[in-house]
């Protein structure tokens, strides 16, 4: 069984490889820094543990799912404010909707720290 999953791993490989390569990824290794991991983020979370939100993210969704005229291939939306009032997760409620899922083919969480270079 763990022969099949290893083979499996081995198979998915060359497309990962290829996804790097089409997206332009590079491989970047600095021993000289150490990321603090306390501000890491994933998109992971239960919309219901979240209160008073949804004018916020129905405007959002708004400017993020209207059609494109065809001229745009990428959007920017940026939420800011100061710490604690709920960025991330707001962001967070936008990532894990049913009808971002269905309209984006293919959708990407990234953390980019204050450290970011």
């Amino acid at each position: 069984m763990l022969g099949h999953k290893i083979k499996e791993i081995k198979e998915r490989l060359p497309k990962i490889a290829a996804d790097k390569d089409n997206f332009n990824l590079t491989k970047k290794v600095d021993s000289n820094h150490v990321i603090g991991w306390e501000r890491e983020t994933h998109s992971f979370m239960h919309a219901s543990d979240v209160i008073g939100r949804d004018t916020d993210k129905e405007k959002i969704m708004k400017l993020l799912l209207r059609p494109s005229d065809g001229h745009e291939n990428v959007s920017i939306i940026s939420i800011v404010g100061i710490g604690g009032i709920g960025k991330t997760t707001l962001a967070k409620l936008v990532y894990n909707d049913k009808m971002v899922g269905e309209y984006f083919r293919l959708k990407m969480w990234v953390c980019v720290s204050g450290e970011f270079v």
